[in-house]
């Protein structure tokens, strides 16, 4: 009989991944299957959309904060699997098919149980919702699947493949949460497994992008046949086509809308922590619970933690109410295409319109294709759209990241909407920048409300934050009775800046005694400049050659370069065009570490960020005599760094390698003798793979039997398996 299944067959992804769901279904105790059928009766009867998503990552927020200690909003990473999934389940019938579709909605109600059971994991919520957050960002959550999903088999067989890995792991979560306490600490998760889920998770990942790449040109192609409808015609698969059709059209609206990421800049502030000091403020329950249009206008000064307030409003509003849509977006200082009054407009009007979508829209589409609307267009659209009694709650953080053209421009196109809409819009800005109540004036209903000095949440912030890094082991005491010492200096010298908080927290966790600890609470930096200038003198002998170097090519960056990016660049030489891959900076994170914490590494998308604009207007700014500041080289003009950057990019694109090299992937004859020195010439790959080829090269039994060629190509290409594993 063993022999027998040995040789069988294996089972079809999905076939495999219906007997996974129901073998994940039977194991559950009484109480869990019930939430299990009834979230998936759910989806069935109404499929999930974006909006269930938001509000389930706030409920997870929320509950986290009540169950324990922890400032930060782990729920927010479990975003990218929950819209893939989210997607995956609003296929429907038409789409996936019936029996598929069920299916769909099984992973939906499988995966959402189990986050929810993982958010009482206590030390293991780490762990759990980092493996999520990882298998996330892998995870096929393109808008064009409803339009592809049908036309390949492969995609299909793909998409089950990908869904059975995940929901494998959440049966593996399921069965260690209903181990006792003493048994978790026991047994603890397999970490083997967990990468194991997560390599091959990736892996379909990538396989799943190639499809839609390769289908999406194909489909192009078939829209510039004439014969297209004809054949659908003939084949009588009008219907279908008519719907893929409609699909394609409204894609092609939305995207003429707005292309900018509003999602990315919300989960980076929602994750920096909590805000509950809107929540009894006056001014903030009237225009919550306000019928009519009404505005609410945040101000703060730097570092006072607006756009974590912001964010945690938008969680709120999504926990608050079902009947009201929550469109938002947060003006980022390093994104010039998104600062701009067409781009702000334009993204709250693709959120409209995307939840309030009807198919007379599609009028404004001529031959599948439309250009890029005006702000007028946008306006006059919306009016269109949206029906006349929903509740709209629109939030928008940072506007006086704007020019204050664009500023003045948004401001009045938001009064124009309230008009004729319910709109209720929340801005905020920073105390200072512009004269809010003029900026303001077109807004219907305006009120304001103040961050405060004395802000209840610091206290909190500090006591959870010095709490995480003792766990941690990153504050390291010798007294215990220290730890008050440092929580009252930094609620006295905080003055409503979280930020000011954060960074000398992280300052302390650096000093390697309890004297040196205390000597740095009595010379606490007044302000947040003060404090940068601290910070940079003190990083910069970790590697002060590229110190000026990084802060100048993020500041001069059109948009976040991503860590591998920062990398190539601060390791060309300006002019040298004679570039070898061995003058690549080996540890870029060690590197990066230069610039202390106000360089930051985005945990999901791997993009280096300044930790707050304030850090650029900072590096940009002269200092003046008697500001107590350092005239040194941390300070530049834009023209230098967009010089610097300049320079670089164009040394890189005259190297010479590259007129050489054909694929990074060729695996070359090499001599084992070389090996030393040309490793990083051959693995121009991530900086693993020379690691990987150094303990293979260590471990062989004698270093002139060690075949180079073959451990270059193994190191570098994923391992070989199963089509659809």
């Amino acid at each position: 009989m063993d022999v027998a299944l040995r040789n069988a067959a294996p089972l079809k992804p999905e076939i495999a991944l219906a007997k996974a769901i129901s073998e994940f279904e039977s194991s559950l105790t009484k109480e869990h299957k019930a939430s299990f059928r009834s979230l998936r009766t759910q989806a069935l009867s109404a499929p999930p959309s974006a909006e269930d998503v938001m509000r389930f990552t706030a409920s997870l927020n929320s509950q986290i904060q009540k169950s324990s200690a922890t400032h930060r909003c782990f729920g927010t990473r479990f975003t990218n699997i929950m819209q893939c999934v989210q997607k995956y389940a609003a296929l429907g019938d038409v789409v996936v098919g019936g029996s598929q579709n069920i299916i769909a909605c099984g992973v939906w109600a499988l995966v959402r149980l189990t986050i929810q059971v993982c958010i009482g994991f206590g030390s293991y919520l780490d762990k759990v919702s980092h493996f999520f957050m990882t298998v996330g960002q892998s995870a096929p959550r393109y808008e064009s699947m409803a339009l592809l999903y049908r036309r390949s088999k492969l995609l299909s067989h793909y998409m089950s493949s990908y869904f059975l890995v995940i929901v494998q792991t959440c049966h593996e979560f399921m069965l260690f949460s209903r181990k006792s306490f003493l048994g978790q600490l026991t047994a603890s998760l397999d970490d083997s497994k967990l990468r194991d889920a997560q390599s091959r998770s990736e892996r379909l990942g990538a396989k799943i992008k190639e499809e839609v790449s390769f289908l999406t040109t194909q489909t192009v192609e078939s829209e510039a046949s004439e014969n297209n409808l004809f054949r659908a015609l003939v084949g009588g698969a009008y219907s279908w086509e008519t719907q893929q059709r409609k699909l394609r059209q409204r894609a092609h609206l939305l995207e003429a809308l707005s292309s900018s990421e509003h999602e990315t800049p919300f989960r980076q502030a929602r994750k920096c922590g909590v805000s509950t000091v809107y929540e009894d403020e006056p001014a903030y329950l009237s225009w919550e619970q306000s019928i009519e249009s009404t505005s609410l206008v945040l101000v703060g000064k730097l570092g006072s933690g607006k756009s974590v307030t912001m964010a945690s409003i938008i969680d709120n509003l999504y926990l608050s109410s079902n009947d009201r849509a929550v469109p938002f977006f947060f003006c980022r200082h390093d994104n010039a295409e998104a600062l701009t009054a067409r781009a702000v407009i334009g993204s709250l009007g693709r959120q409209l319109i995307d939840k309030f979508f009807k198919d007379s829209l599609l009028d404004n589409v001529v031959d599948g294709v439309t250009t890029m609307f005006s702000l007028g267009d946008v306006l006059r659209l919306v009016k269109d759209t949206v029906p006349r009694d929903a509740r709209v709650h629109f939030v928008l953080d940072g506007v006086d990241e704007c020019q204050e053209y664009d500023a003045i421009e948004i401001i009045k196109a938001l009064g124009e909407m309230q008009k004729f809409m319910h709109l209720s819009v929340c801005v905020s800005i920073r105390s200072g920048a512009q004269d809010h109540q003029s900026l303001f004036r077109p807004l219907l209903n305006f009120q304001t409300m103040t961050m405060p000095e004395k802000n209840p949440d610091i206290g909190k912030f500090i006591e959870k934050e010095l709490e995480r890094r003792i766990e941690a082991n990153k504050l390291v005491l010798g007294q215990e009775g220290l730890i008050v010492e440092i929580r009252d200096a930094l609620v006295k010298g905080a003055n409503g800046m979280f930020l000011w908080v954060a960074l000398q927290i992280d300052s302390l966790c650096d000093e390697k005694s309890d004297a040196a600890i205390r000597s740095a609470l009595q010379d606490l930096p007044p302000d947040l400049f003060s404090t940068f200038d601290r910070i940079l003198k003190r990083s910069r002998k970790l590697a002060h050659t590229y110190q000026t170097r990084i802060l100048k090519t993020i500041v001069a960056a059109h948009r976040p370069l991503t860590v591998d990016e920062i990398r190539e660049v601060i390791s060309m030489e300006p002019g040298n065009t004679d570039w070898s891959p061995d003058m690549l900076v080996n540890d870029i994170h060690s590197v990066l570490a230069c610039c202390g914490s106000l360089v930051t590494v985005d945990e999901e998308n791997l993009s280096v960020y300044l930790i707050h604009q304030s850090v650029m207007q900072f590096l940009l700014e002269k200092p003046t005599a008697g500001s107590g500041r350092s005239n040194s080289e941390s300070h530049f003009t834009m023209e230098e760094a967009q010089k610097l950057l300049g320079e670089s990019v164009i040394t890189y694109l005259n190297c010479s390698l590259f007129e050489r090299q054909i694929s990074k992937d060729v695996a070359h004859e090499v001599r084992v003798g070389e090996l030393p020195s040309r490793v990083m010439q051959e693995a121009l790959a991530p900086a693993g793979v020379v690691g990987q080829l150094a303990i293979r090269w260590l471990k062989s039994e004698s270093n002139h039997q060690f075949d180079a060629k073959k451990a270059l190509t193994e190191a570098s290409m994923p391992s070989a398996r199963a089509p659809f594993e």
